[in-house]
C-alpha cells in the first residue's frame, strides 16, 4: 500500500503537459493584446504631462527668480521649447538663463503646442529670436514686439503685454474647452492643457479632446 500511494503522489506531481503549456501561453498572449494598447495610451498620456510639467516648471522658475531677484523675467516661445531671460536691472545688462528648454526631447516633431495667449498654432510659433534671424547673437537680445514672452515681474505677476489672458473658467470646465497653452500629441485626441493666472501660477491637466 506504501508503494502505491507514493507511485499515486508522483503521478500527482508530474510537470505540464504540452498542450497545457500551449494553452498558458495562448492566454498570456491574448491579455498582452488587451495589455499592450492601454500601456501604450498610458505612456503616451505620460508624454503629454511630462510636457506640461515641464512648462509649468520652467514658468515657476521663472516667477520665482523674479520675486527673489526682484528683477524682471522673461519666459521666450520658441518651437522647439523654452528659454528663460532675466531682465536688466542696475548694473546688470541681462541675458539668458541656461540652454533652450525642449519640451519634446529628441525633437520627434510629434508633440506640438498651441499658444492661445498668442493666437498661435505650431507652425506660427518662430524657430529662432528675431535678431537672431536678422544675424544677431543672442548676447544683444532683448524682447521685441515680434518674439512671443511671457514677462514676470518683480512682485511675481504676469504682464501678458500686447497677448492676452484665456478666462480661466473655460480651462475649469469639464470637459476642458480652454486654456492659455495646449500641448497634443499628432493623432491623438488627448491633450494637456495649461492655465495661466495674470498672479504668476501655472497649472495643467491633461484631457481628452472633444471630437
Amino acid at each position: 500500500m506504501r508503494t502505491r500511494s507514493l507511485s499515486g503522489s508522483l503521478a500527482g506531481e508530474r510537470g505540464f503537459t504540452l498542450i497545457e503549456m500551449v494553452v498558458t501561453m495562448g492566454i498570456i498572449i491574448l491579455a498582452a493584446g488587451f495589455l499592450v494598447p492601454a500601456l501604450g495610451g498610458l505612456f503616451e498620456n505620460r508624454k503629454l504631462e511630462n510636457a506640461g510639467t515641464l512648462i509649468v516648471s520652467k514658468m515657476n522658475e521663472a516667477r520665482n527668480s523674479a520675486v527673489t531677484k526682484k528683477q524682471t523675467h522673461f519666459i521666450v516661445f520658441l518651437r522647439d521649447g523654452l528659454r528663460l531671460y532675466r531682465g536688466p536691472k542696475g548694473g546688470d545688462s541681462g541675458g539668458f538663463e541656461g540652454a533652450l528648454t525642449a519640451y519634446d526631447p529628441g525633437r520627434s516633431g510629434q508633440i506640438q503646442y498651441e499658444l492661445h495667449f498668442a493666437d498661435m498654432t505650431y507652425d506660427e510659433i518662430p524657430e529662432k529670436l528675431v535678431m537672431e534671424e536678422e544675424g544677431e547673437t543672442q548676447d544683444l537680445w532683448a524682447p521685441t514686439q515680434d518674439d512671443v514672452v511671457l514677462k514676470f515681474l518683480s512682485d511675481g505677476t504676469i504682464d501678458f503685454g500686447r497677448f492676452k489672458d484665456v478666462p480661466s473658467y473655460e480651462y475649469l470646465t469639464e470637459p476642458v474647452s480652454g486654456s492659455d497653452i495646449s500641448i497634443a500629441k499628432i493623432g491623438d485626441w488627448n491633450r494637456c492643457y495649461i492655465d495661466i493666472r495674470p498672479t504668476g501660477r501655472a497649472k495643467s491637466k491633461v484631457e481628452e479632446q472633444e471630437l
